[in-house]
């Protein structure tokens, strides 16, 4: 009797062995996969000013923007990255000191970045970044979003944490500390109220 136990206990350790050994080799592949992922941008493409001019009517459903950020490329790159939710991007320029203009487009990636690139690499250098986008409103409360009141709509305003982003494309890391401008074009009646 004690036989035929060891040899049961020993099948359950086999057993063991190969399933411990599974879950090690799944651990070890997602580890190395996570690692190849891009969840934050690059410090070699450094923002040093941004102004975002947007188009705003309560009474629509959607709304236009264009922004222009000032970077610096301390080294060489084959992409720029930035983050944006939820809007539709029409237009992606690199403008260089010579004004030499180069279009981008855009590749979605992980964590709500997206990669700029014509497929040629930026030389170090200090560029404008230009891009013209549309977006509806939100109705969650989040990000630029529209909310009615006794029959009037409201535009309002939640960024906090990682919410920039789904009104305007942008360097949205604690890291990048930089100056900017915000434009605001509303019709004539209508009031905008800042803090």
């Amino acid at each position: 009797m004690e036989k035929v136990m060891y040899l049961a206990n020993t099948s359950l350790i086999n057993r063991f062995s190969r399933i411990v050994a599974l879950v090690s080799v799944l651990i070890i592949s997602i580890s190395a996969s996570a690692g190849s992922v891009d969840y934050r941008l690059p410090k070699h493409v450094i923002p040093t000013y941004q102004h975002i001019d947007l188009t705003l009517n309560p009474d629509l459903d959607d709304y236009s923007g264009k922004t222009s950020i000032s970077i610096e490329v301390k080294k060489e790159t084959q992409k720029i990255g930035l983050y944006w939710v939820g809007l539709t991007v029409n237009s992606i320029e690199l403008v260089g000191k010579d004004n030499r203009v180069r279009k981008l487009t855009a590749k979605s990636a992980d964590y709500d970045i997206h990669w700029l690139s014509d497929g040629k690499s930026v030389k170090p250098g200090k560029y404008q970044l230009n891009l013209t986008f549309d977006a509806k409103y939100s109705t969650d409360a989040l990000g630029l979003y529209k909310t009615n009141y006794q029959g009037k709509n409201y535009l309002f305003t939640q960024f906090e944490a990682l919410l920039g982003r789904r009104a305007f494309p942008l360097f949205d890391e604690p890291d990048f500390k930089f100056p900017y401008q915000m434009t605001l074009t509303v019709p004539k009646h209508m009031e905008v109220a800042a803090n």
